[in-house]
């Protein structure tokens, strides 16, 4: 499916009227809020069962970041980095779609698009532009930083997809790919430690 001209593009309303756009294919529909860019649904057709986990006490008012689904870490991650705001500050701000298709859409965050209370702390002249693509039974979702700054100015900052997914048992879950790396573990006061294990298991409190 070709991409729909900027003067075509059209946007839903979803809960208490947010602005959004609902991409789906034969397998699958995602939902996906200008507010923060924020995946709050992906879910099958056949069953409606939803693969991402969003909160029973999530809000949708369009000022607080949604608890739930995709969540987009900028400038910061968690409370470690200059950004007043947990997360900093691009889940809590308002999205412009710039292209859109039937399985996906792509959405921009430029920095002055960005209130100065919002963004305190946190300096630069950048754009973000976040691709959300339904394909086949997969969701891919990928999170461009540009620098625009003069001259050889750097822009310094973390990001995270902090995806929530559905799970019937924690307990029975488990990640792998993460032998070797280092990691903060916060039960333990941001201690520094290294994972040795073939698999992060759930069998007790991680974070």
């Amino acid at each position: 499916t070709g991409q729909t001209s900027l003067s075509r593009m059209t946007t839903i309303a979803l809960k208490n009227n947010l602005p959004a756009v609902r991409l789906s294919n034969d397998t699958h529909t995602c939902e996906v809020y200008q507010h923060g860019a924020h995946v709050a649904s992906w879910r099958v057709n056949a069953t409606q069962e939803e693969l991402l986990f969003c909160s029973s006490e999530a809000v949708f008012d369009g000022v607080k970041a949604i608890r739930g689904g995709i969540p987009i870490c900028f400038p910061q991650f968690s409370d470690m980095g200059p950004c007043e705001a947990q997360h900093g500050f691009a889940r809590n701000t308002q999205w412009v779609v710039t292209a859109l298709a039937a399985t996906s859409v792509t959405m921009k965050l430029e920095s002055r698009d960005v209130s100065a209370k919002a963004s305190a702390g946190f300096s630069g002249t950048y754009v973000l532009e976040y691709t959300v693509t339904l394909e086949g039974e997969r969701l891919r979702t990928s999170l461009r930083v540009e620098n625009n700054a003069s001259g050889d100015a750097s822009l310094e900052f973390t990001t995270a997809l902090h995806t929530y997914f559905a799970v019937a048992e924690c307990s029975q879950s488990s990640v792998r790919g993460l032998r070797g790396a280092t990691y903060l573990d916060n039960l333990e006061d941001r201690v520094a430690k290294r994972d040795d294990d073939e698999c992060v298991r759930f069998n007790f409190e991680v974070d």
